[in-house]
């Protein structure tokens, strides 16, 4: 696997090549869109359960941890 950092992917076409030389297969739409009816601004359905919107904050960037997960002391010295 080759690992990057996500914030020098910089278009679609370069996600979907990491994607595909990493054997992942994620669909993702190249172009969002806006608007009334954008899948951004629809209620997601899980486990019978109804989340509110499609957007979450993440407690750390994934680039800091190690390959399998685990906080660094970077993370440790930041949190």
């Amino acid at each position: 696997m080759k690992i990057r950092r996500l914030a020098s992917i910089k278009t679609a076409e370069e996600f979907s090549a990491y994607l595909k030389d990493n054997g992942i297969t994620l669909p993702f739409t190249e172009k969002v869109s806006s608007g009334k009816g954008a899948t951004l601004t629809r209620p997601y359905y899980l486990d019978g359960k109804t989340i509110g919107n499609r957007f979450a904050i993440l407690p750390m960037e994934g680039w800091d941890g190690t390959l399998d997960g685990h906080p660094t002391d970077l993370v440790r010295r930041r949190w």
